[in-house]
């Protein structure tokens, strides 16, 4: 964005520099006014080439920053990949030891059960004889 104006500002210059030019040439033929324009036009040049230096320096530190954000970028999506995957193992783990756990739970139920029933089922085998 910063080089379309830089651009367009070096242009509406260069387009005054060449219209002050033809509108001094017309006016003027000493040569005074010949090292003024070369004067006047070379500041302009200078201005030009001082900026163009600037948005240079500012396409690279932009260019730098683009890097940076792109490295911490990479870095970031390795991290979530990592953490994806850990999940992943820890939902697996979490299973297991709830599938132990009802494991268990059942197991104990089922012993209970046993308990309770196998003697009212030989009391009574008892009472009939």
């Amino acid at each position: 964005m910063s080089s379309t104006n830089s651009l367009q500002s070096i242009s509406l210059s260069v387009k005054n520099l060449l219209y002050e030019a033809d509108g001094q040439s017309s006016t003027d033929n000493g040569s005074t006014t010949g090292n003024d324009k070369l004067s006047t036009a070379q500041a302009r040049v200078d201005d030009v080439r001082i900026q163009m230096q600037e948005n240079v320096k500012r396409m690279v530190d932009n260019q730098s920053s683009a890097l940076d954000l792109e490295d911490k970028a990479n870095n970031i999506k390795n991290t979530a990949f990592e953490v994806q995957t850990n999940a992943r193992a820890l939902e697996t783990e979490a299973r297991k030891r709830n599938c132990r756990l009802w494991a268990l739970i059942t197991i104990i139920g089922i012993a209970i059960l046993l308990y309770i029933i196998i003697p009212l089922a030989t009391s009574s085998d008892d009472d009939e004889e």
